[in-house]
């Protein structure tokens, strides 16, 4: 799929686009809050400033993708990787990040408050994130190093 097809399409109505293939599709700011995108691949997509609020993401391939100033606001990405995925400065509030992939990732100035990391792995992952309720972020048993 042509992110221009996905573009379309999103205009038109629909919000299903499973299994996915956009890697490297510029995506810049575009609108696609409430988008179902389980199991999509994104690898080095540039996503920055993108409108992602309640999306589905789970399982998605993110490796790379630049998401800086996205909102992902409760987005929910269990399982999704996003090993040095550029993240800077996102919306991450109330987002499922369970189990998630983050390392080498660049968090920094992302908002993590109400954020799940339960089982999240973040090796090597860029720090500087705020939480705007400090302590809220739930880690359970995150890998942190």
């Amino acid at each position: 799929m042509q992110s221009q097809e996905l573009l379309r399409r999103y205009a038109a109505g629909d919000r299903q686009f499973q299994q996915a293939d956009l890697t490297g599709a510029s995506l810049y700011r575009t609108q696609l809050a409430d988008a179902i995108l389980p199991s999509v691949t994104l690898i080095g997509a540039n996503l920055s400033g993108a409108d992602l609020t309640g999306a589905d993401l789970r399982q998605a391939n993110l490796i790379g993708a630049n998401l800086s100033g996205a909102n992902l606001t409760k987005a929910d990405l269990r399982g999704a990787d996003l090993i040095g995925a550029n993240l800077g400065g996102a919306k991450l509030g109330a987002a499922n990040l369970a189990g998630v992939v983050l390392n080498g990732a660049n968090l920094s100035a992302a908002n993590l408050s109400r954020v799940c990391l339960q089982a999240a792995s973040l090796v090597r992952a860029e720090p500087g994130w705020r939480c705007a309720q400090p302590g809220s972020a739930q880690r359970g048993k995150s890998e942190w190093s």
